[in-house]
């Protein structure tokens, strides 16, 4: 199902500020980790980004439709299982792991973070290929003479060498996520097996 962002040109439920304003916050605090403790953690005045109440909202009223159809036998199945099909599946075989908690909670992954990764993977591999064409005919040429699926599948996909060191590369110049991840090494240093 569709956000609506693009068919009405706006900010639906202010999503994409909410997912913005916190993104503003963990870049500093990734780096000095500490730092949740003085603001967002802080016990006496709170200074971070707002709960993510929109996406929340958004992701259960979501799952609360999916379920009400899929209980009226209304449910219009997909060529293929969304994640929200997924999820529910893993639900009628897992309910002691997968209740409607944690259903809200890996789709709220989805809702507040896919769009963002997903584009930060995309956006270099588009990049890099428009810098170099030889590279984007090569590629094509790859695409074409494999002659996937619509949707393409995974088990086709993964089978194509110059399409696999294209997103490599393109990641391994442009990580998705640009922030460095926090590194604890012990006070007297970090040594690897060989002894470096």
């Amino acid at each position: 199902e569709h956000y609506g962002f693009i068919e009405e040109e706006r900010d639906v439920q202010g999503m994409i500020k909410e997912s913005t304003d916190g993104l503003r916050y963990f870049a500093p605090v990734s780096q000095a980790p500490w730092l949740d403790n003085w603001l967002d953690k802080n016990p006496i005045y709170r200074i971070g980004p707002k709960p993510l109440v929109n996406g929340l909202l958004y992701t259960a009223a979501r799952l609360a439709d999916y379920q009400k159809r899929l209980a009226e036998g209304t449910l219009a199945r997909a060529k293929v299982d969304t994640f929200i099909d997924k999820y529910h599946g893993l639900r009628d075989v897992h309910p002691d792991v997968a209740d409607s908690n944690q259903l809200v909670k890996w789709l709220m992954l989805n809702v507040l973070a896919g769009g963002d990764s997903t584009a930060g993977a995309l956006r270099p591999i588009v990049y890099h290929l428009g810098k170099c064409p030889e590279a984007q005919m090569r590629l094509q040429s790859e695409l074409k003479t494999t002659r996937l699926s619509v949707p393409a599948q995974w088990k086709d996909i993964h089978k194509l060498p110059y399409l696999d060191a294209v997103i490599r590369e393109a990641t391994r110049l442009n990580p998705a996520v640009g922030l460095m991840f926090e590194r604890e090494v012990p006070t007297a240093g970090f040594h690897l097996p060989d002894g470096r």
